[in-house]
């Protein structure tokens, strides 16, 4: 294939879909629809791009402001534009305050952007007609209103009023924590510092930032200031959606009560499962493991089937998507290589692979999956390659990035395919030891004690998420796993 084209990337790939994008082609064998339907199952509060708590209750301060404050309301802009501006205001704000220290800023995305809006202003006065500010109302999607907007509604905080928002009664209570009750002589001091910095003619003074930055709150004066508002609102969630989070919060809820007790349940969890790859993984198991004990059939049943369905897909998705990194290497190291080569070649790991696939994949409740690997046979492990490359051609169409020619002949394509950085490790792993773990199979390890095999065979479903966003400890803000999941969503094409 010849690149002729340089697109974006397209989620839903189409035969007239254009080639040889620059970007990794996404979700590469058409599972993600899957994958986000059971995350919503367990956390319908949470997205893969709602993960810092501290976003979320930055948005609900500008939105009770905007409400305090009518003429904050610019009706001639976008919600989102609107928004994006507050965030760049707060961002000047804090970097005045902080002598433009990026690492200070908190609360924000974009921060790239705004550091390079503030270093390259031309005058003494911030305005939002610095040249550079067209760079940060680029991509309006991206932010705290685009990431954050469904999150506060979803845990009732907030309510639409035609293209904003306002407050509810849970939301107008936690701006009071995280705003406190100011004079009108400082809401005044807010309200003209904002207009200000909405009018392009006139915009703000250093002094006037560092004044204005004493107003916002600060995750860093108080982690917990918000604690027990957010338990109340899991409390109010588990009562009033559907799913698995009622089953959830019913085992978790009095343990997540105070700070003290999620730091007594953080040290049992990491006893529970001690080589966990995060807090919230190890949540994930003691909660499927308390399953037994809900007192309510409906909500035991719930659990039950939904970690199930969560398991299967993780290792039906998994396996296959090793497969294809897989062959991806082998096309690259090794040339001509077909698939009757490399279940040759493979054998010794291929066999019990297919054998166990073939078990998770009648283990599983969705037909759709059922379906688009129904060619592979235990008997026959080379089906196991075909029906994977099968999918991924099926669902990618000009965007798939391996396929077989007329001769059986594996061959790359011009699109780039997604980072696979253990995929060599793996299959030396499976050289000296050819069945991968399973939690099913009490002869092999479950997937947390194998570093390698857990990069395919486990997903977040937002438990970590929801272990940061509980405080389950001080440190379960996994900043650096969060970013992570941010990162791959933005690969998989994910948004709101």
């Amino acid at each position: 294939m010849t690149a002729s084209f340089r697109y974006e990337n397209f989620l839903f790939a189409t035969p007239w879909s254009p080639s040889g994008t620059e970007r990794p082609v996404q979700d590469a064998l058409g599972v993600m629809l899957f994958i986000r339907n059971l995350q919503h199952e367990c956390f319908p509060q949470f997205t893969v791009l709602t993960g810092v708590r501290e976003h979320a209750e930055l948005l609900l301060t500008l939105i009770g402001l905007v409400e305090k404050i009518p003429e904050l309301r610019r009706s001639d802009w976008p919600r989102n534009r609107r928004y994006r501006a507050f965030e760049l205001l707060w961002a000047c704000a804090q970097l005045a305050a902080k002598g433009g220290d990026i690492s200070a800023i908190e609360g924000i995305l974009n921060l790239r952007r705004f550091e390079d809006f503030w270093e390259s202003r031309t005058s003494p006065k911030v305005r939002l007609t610095e040249p550079s500010s067209t760079a940060c109302f680029r991509n309006l999607s991206y932010g705290i209103s685009p990431h954050y907007w469904t999150a506060l509604l979803n845990w009732n905080l907030i309510e639409r009023d035609g293209d904003d928002a306002k407050l509810t009664a849970a939301g107008s209570r936690f701006f009071d924590v995280l705003f406190p009750k100011k004079s009108k002589k400082q809401l005044e001091i807010i309200k003209r510092h904002a207009q200000n910095w909405l009018d392009p003619k006139i915009g703000l003074s250093e002094s006037d930032l560092i004044e204005l930055a004493g107003y916002f709150p600060r995750k860093s004066k108080n982690i917990y200031a918000t604690f027990s508002l957010w338990h109340e609102q899991a409390q109010w969630l588990s009562q009033n959606t559907k799913g698995t989070f009622p089953a959830i919060w019913k085992l978790t809820g009095k343990k997540l009560a105070s700070p003290e007790s999620c730091r007594t349940f953080a040290d049992e969890l990491k006893n529970f499962t001690p080589n966990a790859p995060n807090l919230g993984y190890a949540l994930r198991r003691w909660v499927e493991a308390q399953c037994p004990d809900l007192p309510q059939h409906s909500l035991k049943e719930s659990l039950s089937l939904t970690s199930r369905d969560c398991r299967d897909l993780e290792y039906i998705e998994g396996s296959a998507r090793f497969t294809l990194d897989a062959m991806v290497h082998a096309a690259r190291t090794v040339k001509p290589v077909t698939t009757p080569m490399l279940a040759e070649q493979w054998a010794n790991w291929l066999n019990p692979l297919a054998s166990q696939f073939v078990s998770w994949l009648n283990a599983c409740r969705n037909s759709e999956i059922k379906a688009a690997f129904s060619g592979v046979s235990p008997s026959k492990p080379q089906s196991l390659l075909d029906a994977v490359l099968n999918r991924h051609q099926e669902v990618k169409m000009s965007r798939a990035f391996i396929v077989k020619d007329s001769g059986s002949q594996l061959l790359l394509t011009d699109e780039r395919p997604p980072a696979a950085g253990g995929i060599e490790r793996m299959l030396e792993q499976l050289a000296n030891n050819p069945s991968l773990p399973s939690d099913r199979d009490p002869e092999h390890p479950i997937p947390e004690n194998n570093p390698v095999w857990r990069e395919y065979s486990i997903r977040d479903w937002h438990w970590q998420r929801f272990a940061a966003w509980m405080r389950l400890d001080a440190q379960a803000q996994d900043s650096s796993y969060i970013a992570a999941e941010h990162d791959r969503a933005i690969d998989e094409g994910v948004g709101q």
